[in-house]
């Protein structure tokens, strides 16, 4: 088949299928940093056969014998290797090293030696995507599986204390902190400047989401202020670049949030807003991309208010976090109100109308246009702005009127979008159906969440999150987020 299609046509078939072979393999537990797979094995006789030195056979031999895990005695062999100088020689840069400084000239792998055997990638989209699949295969993750764009919330915080799958802990075992890091350092100055800034920004937030992950040592110990401090200086040097990356920006206030500086959180994602929000409202944005990280900040700084007002009983305290969202929400479609009164009713209904009328064009245009081909594959901020639109009119509505006005305005939008769910996923669901699918489920998964925080902070019945969840695993049975709810 690939013979009597078109070249760059070859070339992304070609691609998908190494993408997907590598993942069987992922999953099978038979990538190469777990266990040797065939193409491993034919390269370790081959180097044996015609590369091996005679007096190194035996040290081997000993690490084999020890019958520690595969993936152990692959790094023991490779790093044993790597002092008897069996890997390709290259500059350390941290120490100013060039070519010029090898020893022994014979280890130098040029380019131009091996540019005769390589699959040469020109497309800047399939490089990029090679790359994330990399990290993908190497543990290095974003929050989604479906490529939307990475979406990085504030209320994906729970997520990062839940403990890695037993795929990602066998990664795990192979690849030491360090390593990993010094791995991800090495092919992030490597790629970064080939790469989409879409693409780029992708890569720094899974880097950055790792990194969190990877921060040892009890919280306030001097190790763990070390990593953070160091993380927080790498952000910083990447926002220098691209200082009107809003979600760069949004990475180093949830930097700030995990990790207990909840003021400085709230600040920088309150200085960015007031930044970035015009005062005609997100609305009159011409710019889908800007407009939809606007709307996604709007959301994680809602998350971050009304977390903190979790645990405050009703008073001084918990009014002022109150007002300050509805501000914000107000700010968003473009009302102003006073800085430190209650919304007046007038501005109240005209916010509401305003968020209606937001919604019907998203709802009303994804829609009437699902049939079209690759209309969110094309334009994901479509489907991303769906999401952040319904979270804003719902949390809206909920601070004015109360759970049932949520409730509702959850409901209303996850009708209209009921045609987006298939009935079964599968594999031969196109990228945009599966999209859809994803939207779906996100949507779903924040209507529970703020179902979830009322029933904390009134002291209610579960019985509204019980009833509600159990139809949302009818409609996603296979949603682990979900089922994780539920137990």
């Amino acid at each position: 088949i690939l013979f009597i299609i078109n070249v760059e046509e070859k070339k992304k078939n070609l691609i998908t299928f190494v993408i997907k072979y590598c993942h069987y393999l992922y999953v099978s537990l038979y990538c190469e940093l777990i266990e040797y797979t065939a193409v491993r094995k034919i390269q370790y006789f081959l180097s044996f056969i015609f590369f091996s030195p005679g007096e190194d056979e035996t040290a081997e031999e000993q690490i084999i014998a020890k019958h520690t895990s595969d993936s152990e005695t692959w790094l023991k062999l490779e790093t044993a290797r790597a002092t008897k100088h069996w890997i390709p020689w290259r500059p350390d840069l941290e120490k100013d090293e060039s070519i010029e400084d090898c020893e022994d000239p014979e280890r130098l792998v040029l380019f131009d030696d091996i540019k005769p055997v390589l699959y040469q990638i020109i497309n800047e989209e399939l490089k990029g995507k090679l790359i994330l699949h990399f990290l993908d295969l190497i543990g290095v993750r974003g929050e989604n599986d479906v490529n939307v764009g990475d979406q990085f919330h504030l209320d994906s915080l729970d997520k990062l204390d839940i403990s890695v799958s037993e795929i990602e802990l066998a990664t795990n075992m192979c690849l030491d902190c360090q390593l990993r890091r010094k791995v991800l350092q090495n092919i992030f100055e490597q790629s970064s400047h080939l790469l989409s800034t879409h693409t780029k920004t992708t890569m720094v937030l899974r880097i950055i989401r790792h990194r969190m992950q990877s921060v040892k040592g009890e919280m306030g110990s001097k190790k763990m202020k070390q990593e953070i401090k160091d993380l927080r200086k790498w952000i910083k040097t990447q926002l220098k670049e691209d200082q009107g990356n809003l979600l760069i920006w949004e990475a180093l206030a949830k930097l700030e949030w995990k990790f207990g500086n909840v003021e400085e959180c709230e600040r920088i994602l309150e200085q960015l807003l007031q930044k970035v929000v015009p005062d005609t409202g997100i609305r009159k944005m011409k710019d889908i991309h800007q407009q939809t990280s606007v709307a996604k900040l709007c959301c994680s700084y809602i998350d971050l208010l009304v977390r903190q007002s979790h645990n405050l009983v009703p008073g001084d305290r918990y009014q002022s976090m109150k007002t300050k969202a509805l501000q914000m929400l107000m700010k968003l479609v473009g009302i102003s109100s006073n800085d430190s009164s209650e919304p007046l009713p007038e501005d109240i209904s005209d916010v509401r109308t305003i968020f209606q009328g937001i919604l019907n064009d998203y709802l009303d245009h994804t829609i009437e246009n699902q049939a079209a081909v690759n209309l969110f594959a094309k334009l994901p901020e479509i489907g991303c702005m769906v999401t952040h639109a319904v979270a804003c009119y719902a949390w809206f509505q909920y601070l004015t009127l109360g759970v049932e006005a949520a409730f509702l305005a959850f409901s209303q939008a996850l009708d209209r979008m009921s045609a987006w769910k298939p009935e079964t996923i599968t594999d031969r669901l196109s990228d945009s159906q599966r999209y859809q699918s994803h939207i779906f489920e996100t949507v779903t998964i924040s209507h529970l969440k703020l179902l979830g925080y009322h029933c904390e902070v009134a002291r209610a019945s579960n019985k509204l999150v019980r009833v509600s969840l159990q139809k949302a695993l009818q409609l996603l049975p296979d949603c682990s987020t979900l089922l994780k709810m539920l137990v």
